[in-house]
């Protein structure tokens, strides 16, 4: 091809956005290519993310690439190709199954390179890239790409249609990160195009070549998916836009490069545009990265949502590799090491994999995310700072929600003890908000509470002390009949709501798992009941129901009560009852639901304490 040309002009050519990113896979490569004029074409927001790309590509990611100018004035939006629409290339994580690339076409071989290039860029192997690929279904015998020693393009030897199962989750650049903060920075900086000063020129030549509003916000739409920008950056888009403020830090909020926003939301000046800034920020400005369990309900159009969803995923990752390499117990929902439930899309459920599951641009996207790392013998915060942060609390006039999201931003600061955490909850009104409380989701469908919310925050920075049985008359433990099922301090739904956000392995109280009297007098409350239906296809579930089967075999007395299994369907069509086999010694079958109702004796006579704490020791990750 041409390797001389400096100048190109395709004004009125009538190109989509399918052609901008084949020009991008061109110019990234191309040794002489400065200028590119492209006025009066129907470019879109994905074509101008291909022009942006190609224009601030640092040097050492494509050496070669000498653009420093494209003119795109009197340019107009436009709608991906119908038959595209499932290929628009996502640079900052591509990761995905793709069907029927058509590499006969221009577009399909670009976006096949693009992969590769992508790879290339994340060192990471191509043999690990791409998990599995075919070509007309039928998988490749030899090299089916190669680099051009000269060129550096990847060259695609195949010209049928392919199947391609691609994924960039190398854990190399988080795995030794000190704090999920550094994590997420060099998760970033791995995956998107951090914009330098220089790089910074052509952009903004870009910008200023444009000739409506309407321009420039598509321009600045197409930066926040691929970019990590600058304050500098933003405040010179805003001084040459005044009057678009408002919706540039709302669009870029979430590609500045920077710990506290607070400075982007004082950039807007007029209090209605600033509220509703606010409002639409909300969601980044009070995550806290260093303390993410939480629920999360994100609208994915929003780019502030969106950045949310991009940071957890990123500290999903990193907490993933310590606990898989600490020796955690893994107490997730499904035995993967996610600390990612009760994931919806548009409300219809899906299982996240971090290995094949990419973010979605459209959509409303809910999930629980809980952390498997717990606090181990760090110094417990001091008794006068954890009530002056109450005292200020309550002489607030903030409403209970503005409450709970000013303690979480500060959460990641606290060791509690058992004592603390009570002290926190009770500081907060019992049950949930009313219909029509300030500061509620008008669309939520559960109305929150304050306590359940205070607890699953504060989960992970309180010290769990799990304690024998001849202390719990006195001291309080979390997971137990003082804290977590303490009808005086929490309500049954509030509890309920608990262990569907935190999980069954973080939640069971096997001291307490029957509801014989215990050492508290409390052991009825315990677990909320001592009848189980347990679904033996999730990893928790199984762990809890191995537990018991475990405990039954060592405890006397006629343990396991009223048992049913669905995989025992002939059983239940007879109506004999069913027995647990001693084949489930020492794991059960994995699926089918189990319910049974567990009994140690009329007044808990054949409780074996150090044995529930012997087996749960094996199964949870709570420090037994």
């Amino acid at each position: 091809f041409n390797i001389s040309l400096k100048e190109l002009d395709v004004s009125s050519c009538g190109l989509g956005p399918d052609c901008w990113f084949v020009l991008e896979d061109a110019i990234a490569t191309h040794p002489a290519l400065e200028n590119l004029y492209v006025q009066q074409n129907p470019i879109g927001e994905v074509g101008f993310r291909s022009i942006a790309r190609a224009l601030a590509r640092p040097e050492k990611f494509a050496p070669e690439n000498k653009l420093a100018k494209a003119d795109l004035g009197h340019t107009s939006g436009a709608a991906i190709p119908e038959e595209l629409g499932a290929l628009v290339f996502q640079y900052a994580d591509p990761t995905g199954t793709y069907h029927d690339v058509d590499l006969s076409t221009p577009y399909g071989r670009a976006f096949l390179r693009s992969l590769c290039r992508r790879a290339d860029i994340s060192k990471v192997a191509q043999s690990t890239a791409f998990r599995e690929i075919k070509f007309n279904n039928v998988k490749p015998k030899g090299e089916w790409c190669s680099k051009d020693a000269r060129t550096g393009a990847w060259v695609i030897k195949e010209t049928k249609k392919a199947f391609i199962s691609f994924t960039l989750q190398d854990i190399s650049v988080i795995e030794n990160a000190p704090s999920a903060m550094i994590a997420v920075k060099q998760f970033f900086k791995t995956r998107k195009i951090p914009v330098s000063l220089r790089r910074f020129l052509p952009l903004a030549a870009a910008f200023k070549s444009m000739n409506t509003d309407h321009q420039r916000l598509m321009f600045l739409r197409s930066l926040k998916s691929d970019f990590m920008i600058k304050f500098c950056h933003l405040t010179w888009f805003a001084s040459c836009c005044p009057e678009l403020t408002p919706e540039i830090v709302g669009v870029l909020f979430s590609a500045v490069d920077m710990l506290d926003k607070s400075p982007l939301l004082e950039m807007v000046k007029n209090k209605d545009q600033l509220r509703a800034c606010q409002t639409k920020t909300a969601r980044l400005f009070y995550f806290n990265p260093l303390n993410a369990t939480d629920r999360f309900r994100l609208a994915l159009e929003n780019p502030a949502d969106r950045g949310v969803a991009e940071r957890l995923m990123a500290i999903n990752l990193w907490d993933r590799v310590r606990a898989m390499g600490g020796g955690i117990l893994d107490a997730s929902r499904r035995g993967n090491f996610e600390g990612f439930r009760n994931e919806r899309l548009d409300r219809l459920p899906f299982e996240f994999n971090c290995t094949s599951w990419d973010l979605p641009f459209t959509g409303v996207l809910e999930w629980d995310y809980v952390s498997p790392m717990k606090l181990g013998k760090e110094k417990r915060t001091d008794p006068r700072i954890l009530q002056k942060v109450l005292d200020v609390l309550g002489n607030s006039k903030c409403v209970w929600v503005s409450k709970v999201q000013a303690l979480r931003s500060i959460s990641h600061s606290f060791v509690l003890t058992p004592e603390n955490l009570w002290d926190y909850l009770s500081f907060f009104p019992k049950g949930r908000l009313p219909v029509g409380s300030p500061g509620v989701d008008p669309d939520t469908l559960v109305l929150p509470s304050c306590r359940a919310d205070v607890f699953v925050m504060m989960f992970c920075r309180t010290l769990h002390l799990m304690l024998p049985p001849k202390q719990a008359e006195k001291d309080m433990y979390v997971v137990g009949p003082h804290i977590l099922y303490n009808r005086d301090l929490l309500d049954p739904g509030c509890m309920v709501e608990i262990r569907e956000r935190l999980g069954w392995l973080n939640t069971f109280d096997a001291y307490h798992c029957c509801a014989a009297k215990g050492p508290t007098k409390r052991g009825k409350d315990v677990n909320l009941s001592d009848t189980y239906s347990l679904d033996l296809g999730f990893h928790e579930e199984f762990q809890v129901a191995k537990f018991l089967i475990l405990l039954g075999a060592v405890e006397d007395g006629e343990n396991m009560l009223e048992c049913h299994w669905t995989g025992a369907g002939f059983l239940e069509r007879t109506g004999a009852p069913f027995l647990v086999p001693a084949s489930w010694l020492p794991d059960p079958p994995a699926h089918g639901v189990f319910s049974l109702r567990y009994s140690s004796g009329k007044n808990g006579e054949y409780v074996m304490w150090d044995k529930r704490a012997e087996i749960m020791r094996k199964l949870s990750p709570l420090p037994y």
